[in-house]
């Protein structure tokens, strides 16, 4: 059961061919500071990087037309 109410808010995605639909429940103070320890911990982004995200959303934009 999904127990989804009116004025609830949802976090739709899209996996494996399946639309996902999950209630959006607060993070906690305990998450938020697990995210921001995670992000501390990533590797710099240099200009490889950028360029190569840059091409990915390019090939991207070509499949769908944009």
């Amino acid at each position: 059961m999904a127990r989804i109410g009116p004025g609830d808010e949802l976090d739709v995605g899209y996996v494996g061919g399946m639309v996902i639909m999950r209630k959006r429940r607060p993070l906690t103070k305990d998450q938020v500071r697990a995210l921001l320890d995670e992000g501390r911990s990533l590797p710099e982004i240099t200009p490889d990087d950028e360029q190569t995200v840059e091409a990915a959303i390019k090939r991207v934009r070509r499949k769908s037309g944009r």
